[in-house]
């Protein structure tokens, strides 16, 4: 287990969504996080920080050529955790989204993306090398 590169990726992910979020929230102003329904939740918040997460993971796998499954799982599930731990300290009291049955799928489905997206990536690279 390459334990630095599962915490550097972690740490990687936590600081791009911090930008996306950020942006996202200048773009489309103090409205962004207002109640919207469930199509535009999933257009306007969880797909933009999906794909930035598929971005970042694919390069991981790209590089992580053993176990590559589980360094892509234990550095999103870090990510995650260490979210959840940053806001639960600014709330002051336990919250657990509503949220979390729709996107449990979606970071499954992020992380194998991310699996199958790098390692096609490697075997591109390596049969243009031979």
């Amino acid at each position: 287990m390459n334990w630095i590169r599962i915490i550097q990726y972690c740490f990687i992910l936590v600081i791009a969504q911090i930008v996306l979020s950020t942006l996202l929230s200048v773009l489309w102003g103090v409205d962004y996080y207002s109640p919207k329904s469930l199509n535009e939740l999933l257009i306007y918040q969880k797909l933009p920080s999906a794909l930035l997460s598929i971005f970042i993971l694919t390069i991981y796998a790209k590089q992580q050529v053993n176990r590559t499954i589980l360094h892509l799982a234990l550095s999103f599930s870090a990510c995650s955790l260490l979210s959840l731990t940053v806001t639960l300290l600014l709330l002051g009291e336990l919250f657990i989204s509503p949220m979390w049955m729709i996107n449990f799928p979606i970071d499954v489905i992020t992380v194998l993306a991310s699996f199958y997206l790098g390692k096609s990536f490697r075997h591109i690279n390596k049969e243009a090398a031979q």
